[in-house]
């Protein structure tokens, strides 16, 4: 947000500090000043002058000489700019001036006539083309006012500077000048000066009809005839500059100042192409409409639209249609003044990435009686420019709910000895209405302060009207300790395993991208998008903590970290009749170790927890399709891991080969069984057999481990996989995996009949799975 401190200035008083101190105050009461600009900080001085005669030049048939009053003497310039005349008011860079980029002026000869100085153009004093009227390059600058020898820059306020701003989400009322004149006033403790009044009963009341029928708050529909379209003044023209918006004409730059100081947008409609009424309505099914900008955009059901009785002229809240605009010929207008759901017009917005100085605005909470400050202002700056104007339409009430503040509850929190004197001089300060009682204060917020909705945003109210800078620094009281909990045990224990594996822990937002949210293809019916994030990589609740996990690991190839072994504990959130939060385990690696060197890590965990678990191969699409497994106890899934998908390496950028899982804490801490059990060992020998198998090559190992154990009985102690063979002799579709089956009893020797017996059950069993011994 940038504010103009000579636009500040018509509202309130500027302190006589510098300017550095200016902007360290306001940012400690919570508005950052990131710069102080000003183009006179890029040029030294440029004064007003007056053409009193132009000859042309005897030499050159587009240049011309001009003999221009400088204030304190007549200086004799030539120049090749085609709209200079007789009488013409222009800024002056005279011999030593330094303009932007450098360019020292000096008394010269140009094709023999000597010249001394320049006149100027905006575009030579340092402005971005971006902001810069259509045309201005063609031409010197011509005033429409202005005292001959006074500093163009002093006369038109344009050496105070602008502030350049980072406003918060959650205070919209400082996106206008209004807001921030506020907020100056409340630090610099000075006194606001009168508002510009409107008195919305006396204004002539017009019958066009409005129909708000969803998503909007206020419409007032403000009909214009005999409107006399033309450049606006050189005075607007350069504070919309400063502002950081191109002036366009006089109705177009009347609307961009009255969103500016008010802080609510407003667009005008040619009332030639408006047809009957105006109805604010969502849109019904998908349609093409193309908008000011000449881009056809798609709109959706439950984008938000301006339509009169035939079609649609507008995307509510966002920018006008192209079938509606203002042309060089339209003397009768229909200029909106309006407030909508700021949920709807952040959807559309993002959805259509089209995002507007409107937009920006309107996501955010404003409140309806702001339409009538923009509408005051707007009539202002078009005084005299129109034959008659009438009104139309309403707006509903702001309610906001007083907010009590107990004087304990401030003290505790800041840390600060408070009286109830000292907080109602901060809240009149801050222009609210209050009322002490009962050891505290109720407050009633202003229609403008959608912010203020519990005792916590006054206490950081008092904080930073106070001043952060006056509170103490000093170390926080910590409590007794307390005993944890077997679930914060529990957590503590499973850290200190994983950092025994060697996993490093670490801690992520829950907040992701939904783009990072997408890339594990692991789709939730309704993601958690986020009404008012920080950004839009912080704008959806993560359904996995695999998203977190590989946007770190990303993270680490980036910056060439060869090897990393990381876990993470934290939340994980879904909606389905509620939201839904979950604690999930997530493990993830690269650069060491391969999928069974995981899979070993696993076990280890699952020993130490006293849980015997199963595998079955996974069919999530995040992992390798033949290199992942689902962890199973019983019948209770408890996770999955494997090896990243080539696929979604590839669309991520990643190199390394990457390994994941991904575990139910809350299961794992449900069916965690640390009871220890001693079982002495066997005195008598132990009897190994090898059985070598060949078996279908989809036939996993944990189906045929399964059996085996099954089979073979109470005597059967140990089944151990020592070898996994593939060969062109076994057939493309077998393979061939051998294993140690140790056999033992506690209470004799075994006899080879036993052991022999058991072992053909065994192959019995495995012949039911299509397993064969070799």
């Amino acid at each position: 947000m940038k504010a103009s401190l000579s636009w500040l200035q018509d509202r309130v008083e500027l302190p006589s500090i510098n300017k550095n101190e200016m902007a360290m105050k306001l940012t400690l009461t919570g508005t950052k000043v990131e710069e102080i600009a000003s183009v006179a900080d890029k040029n030294t001085e440029l004064i007003i002058g007056k053409v009193l005669k132009v000859e042309k030049h005897p030499e050159a048939d587009r240049l011309v000489i001009c003999s221009v009053d400088s204030g304190s003497e007549t200086l004799q310039i030539v120049t090749g700019a085609p709209n200079v005349f007789e009488g013409a008011l222009v800024v002056v860079a005279a011999h030593g001036t330094v303009l932007a980029g450098g360019v020292k002026i000096k008394n010269s000869e140009l094709r023999g006539v000597v010249s001394q100085g320049m006149l100027c153009s905006l575009d030579e004093l340092g402005y971005s083309s971006n902001v810069l009227p259509k045309g201005s390059t063609e031409g010197v600058i011509i005033l429409d006012e202005g005292l001959v020898g006074e500093s163009f820059f002093s006369y038109f306020g344009l050496d105070k500077g602008t502030l350049d701003l980072e406003i918060t989400y959650n205070r919209p009322d400082c996106l206008s000048m209004m807001g921030i004149a506020l907020e100056w006033a409340t630090t610099f403790a000075l006194p606001l000066k009168e508002e510009i009044p409107f008195d919305l009963e006396s204004f002539t009341k017009g019958d066009l009809s409005i129909d708000r029928k969803e998503g909007c708050f206020a419409y007032y529909a403000l009909e214009m005839q005999g409107v006399k379209i033309k450049p606006s003044p050189l005075a607007w023209q350069l504070r919309l500059m400063e502002m950081g918006l191109r002036p366009i004409n006089n109705i177009v730059d009347a609307t961009n100042l009255a969103m500016l100081y008010s802080g609510n947008p407003t667009h005008a409609f040619d009332r030639r192409q408006v047809q009957g009424g105006i109805i604010v309505e969502a849109c019904k099914e998908p349609a093409d409409f193309e908008t000011l900008d000449g881009v056809v955009r798609k709109l959706q059901p439950g984008d938000l639209l301006i339509k009169d009785h035939e079609k649609t002229i507008g995307l509510a809240g966002i920018m006008g249609g192209e079938n509606s605009q203002i042309l060089d010929d339209s003397e009768d207008l229909i200029v909106e003044f309006a407030n909508f759901d700021s949920t709807s017009i952040m959807n559309t917005s993002r959805r259509l990435g089209l995002r507007t100085e409107a937009s920006s605005r309107f996501e955010k909470e404003l409140e309806p009686e702001r339409t009538l400050l923009a509408m005051a202002f707007f009539l202002k700056y078009l005084e005299g420019d129109y034959d008659w104007a009438c009104l139309s339409g309403s707006h509903d009430k702001t309610q906001r709910k007083a907010v009590y503040l107990r004087q304990s509850r401030a003290e505790n929190i800041l840390g600060i000895r408070l009286e109830l004197e000292d907080l109602e001089k901060i809240f009149e300060k801050l222009h609210f209405n209050y009322k002490r009682e009962n050891g505290g204060v109720w407050v009633y917020p202003p229609s403008y302060r959608s912010d203020i909705l519990r005792e916590a945003d006054l206490v950081e109210e008092v904080a930073r009207i106070y001043g952060y800078q006056n509170i103490p620094s000093k170390l926080p009281s910590i409590p007794e300790p307390s005993n944890l909990t077997a679930r914060q045990k529990f957590e503590w224990n499973l850290r200190d395993l994983l950092w025994g594996l060697g996993y490093e822990e670490m801690l992520n937002y829950s907040f992701v991208s939904p783009r990072s949210a997408a890339s594990i293809h692991r789709d939730t019916q309704h993601p958690l998008i986020l009404i008012n994030p920080l950004g839009e990589e912080f704008s959806q609740m993560r359904h996995s903590l695999l998203i977190s996990a590989l946007d770190v690991l990303q993270r680490n190839e980036n910056v060439k970290n060869e090897a990393v072994n990381f876990f993470e504990i934290g939340n994980v959130f879904e909606m389905k009749k509620d939201i839904l939060q979950s604690q999930m385990l997530s493990l993830a690696s690269y650069g060491q170790g391969y999928f069974f060197h995981l899979k070993g890590n696993l076990e280890e965990l699952f020993c130490s927890l006293g849980i015997e678990v199963s595998y079955k191969r996974s069919e999530e699409a995040v992992y390798h399709s033949g290199r992942c497994a689902d962890v199973f106890l019983g019948e209770e899934r408890i996770g999955s891991f494997g090896e990243l998908s080539p696929f979604i390496a590839l669309e991520r950028g990643m190199k390394k080969t990457v390994f994941l899982g991904e575990f139910s804490m809350d299961k794992l801490f449900e069916l965690r069984n640390l009871g220890i059990l001693h079982q002495a060992p066997s005195r008598y020998p132990a009897v190994v057999r090898d059985l070598a198998l060949l078996v279908d090559k989809n036939l996993t190992q944990q189906e045929i481990y399964d059996k085996i154990l099954s089979m073979g009985g109470q005597l059967l102690k140990k089944v151990e996989l020592f070898d996994i063979y593939y060969g062109s002799e076994l057939g493309e579709s077998k393979k061939s995996m051998a294993y140690h089956c140790v056999f033992q009893s506690s209470e004799r020797t075994l006899k080879d009949g036993e052991v022999e017996d058991t072992m053909a059950k065994i192959l019995r069993g495995l012949e039911e799975i299509g397993a064969q011994r070799r």
